[in-house]
C-alpha cells in the first residue's frame, strides 16, 4: 500500500470515529431526550432505559446525587415515567397507596 493509500485510509478512519462520537453525543443529550419523551413517549421500558442512561452518565461525569435529583431533564423524563404509571392515583393517605403497599407486602411473603 502505497503512502496517499495509507492516508487515506487513515483519514477516512478519523472520518468514521468523529462521526460516531458526535452521534453518540446527540443520542446522549438528555435535554433533547427529556423533551422528546414529554411529548408524549409511552414506552415505560424505553423511558426507563433513558432515565438510567443519563444517570449513569452524569454520575460517571462527577455529578453528585443532588445535582442528578435536581436536574431539569432527568426530572422531566421521571414526570413522563411517572405519568405512565399513573402513580398521580397514590398521593394522599388511605385509598390506592395502600392497596399497593399491601400487594407488595404480600408478594414479597411469598
Amino acid at each position: 500500500m502505497n503512502m496517499n493509500n495509507e492516508q487515506r485510509l487513515r483519514e477516512e478512519q478519523q472520518a468514521a470515529i468523529e462521526f460516531f462520537k458526535k452521534r453518540e453525543a446527540a443520542r446522549m443529550n438528555r435535554h433533547h431526550d427529556a423533551v422528546v419523551i414529554q411529548q408524549g413517549a409511552c414506552n415505560p421500558v424505553a423511558v426507563t432505559k433513558r432515565l438510567h442512561d443519563h444517570v449513569q452518565a452524569m454520575f460517571h461525569d462527577g455529578a453528585d446525587w443532588q445535582s442528578i435529583r435536581n436536574d431539569s431533564a432527568l426530572r422531566l423524563i421521571a414526570h413522563q415515567l411517572a405519568y405512565l404509571f399513573n402513580t398521580s392515583s397514590l398521593d394522599g393517605a388511605g385509598g390506592e397507596y395502600d392497596r399497593c403497599i399491601k400487594e407488595c407486602q404480600q408478594g414479597a411473603s411469598k
